[in-house]
């Protein structure tokens, strides 16, 4: 009892001790810290002083992008500037609706490529080859051209996620439905996967099925649905770009995941739950059939969507349809 004691005064006086050692460092890291709020306050405080509840998240939003999109955030203020003082709620509507799609668009293209990275450093770690019964052959779950594929893709996805071209930028409302599309697609594909369990009838056999129907129901409406609220083809367009690029490495990371799980129920593959193969196939599967269905089958349909919906603003004479 005494020996703890002990040892607990000592660990308080190394602590104390500690303390006062990095206090005076941290008064100069506090006086060091209010010298540069102050220069920059100096710099910005007047304009961010005029600035209500909407201007100041619209500014807090502007100042997380990288230099190239800084005018993005420029010309979103100029916009807010438009909307009355008086109407607070439209204010408030404007401002979070600017804020929330780009932290929407880096914060999901982000936790795509970390979950497919992760999912695939998973298999290689675990599954890094599956055997194959007929011809009998061992396979690697990942071969290189699959991998340089992966890799690619992670990248573009990361770099539009963080650094998106400037005409992706502007159109607010393409964003907000690509991140929703891409949502979509990836919830369809679970809750489709978690309904096929052994026993299931004739038809449903693996994930082919929804790689057709999925893309009509999300990617073709949706494009419609951009194209018809943004009143322009160019809309449908975008919004279309953005749930490919964002839902690629989501649906990837998905298919990793519940293959696991089907593959522990002995369902076979999620493609179209072939047995007498291991669970790595899945890995090459993964990679390759959504990328073939969204670029081959999803993106013209969301072209064909988005010239549905602008359509109907064209019939009403709206000039914004055609651009």
């Amino acid at each position: 009892m005494n020996r703890d004691r002990h040892i607990g005064r000592l660990g308080g006086l190394i602590a104390v001790g500690v303390a006062v050692l990095l206090a005076p460092f941290l008064w100069l890291w506090a006086v060091a810290a209010w010298l540069v709020w102050r220069a920059w306050w100096r710099q910005a405080g007047v304009r961010l002083s005029a600035l209500d509840g909407p201007g100041w998240l619209l500014a807090a939003a502007a100042a997380t992008l990288p230099a190239g999109r800084r005018d993005w955030g420029e010309a979103m203020a100029a916009e807010l500037a438009q909307v009355p003082v008086q109407e607070r709620a439209a204010r408030w509507r404007f401002a979070a609706g600017c804020a929330w799609p780009g932290a929407a668009i880096t914060g999901l293209g982000l936790a795509g490529v970390a979950a497919c990275i992760a999912a695939t450093g998973y298999y290689l770690a675990e599954f890094p080859a599956y055997q194959r019964a007929d011809p009998p052959a061992t396979l690697a779950s990942l071969p290189p051209v699959t991998a340089a594929v992966l890799a690619v893709l992670l990248a573009g996805c990361l770099w539009l996620a963080l650094r998106p071209p400037r005409w992706l930028l502007p159109d607010r409302r393409a964003r907000r439905f690509g991140v929703g599309m891409a949502v979509a697609l990836v919830a369809g594909f679970v809750l489709t996967t978690s309904r096929q369990v052994l026993g299931n009838p004739p038809g449903s056999e693996g994930m082919v099925f929804y790689l057709l129907i999925g893309p009509i129901l999300v990617v073709l409406t949706g494009s419609a649905a951009a194209a018809a609220v943004g009143r322009s083809f160019r809309s449908g367009l975008w919004a279309c770009a953005w749930a490919v690029v964002l839902g690629a490495p989501l649906l990837i990371a998905a298919w990793l995941a519940e293959a696991l799980r089907w593959y522990q129920q002995g369902q076979g593959t999620v493609l179209d739950r072939a047995g007498g193969l291991g669970v790595g196939v899945n890995l090459g599967d993964a990679v390759w059939w959504p990328l073939v269905f969204l670029a081959v089958w999803a993106v013209p349909l969301g072209v064909v969507g988005a010239a549905a919906g602008s359509a109907r603003a064209r019939e009403r004479g709206d000039p914004a349809s055609t651009t």
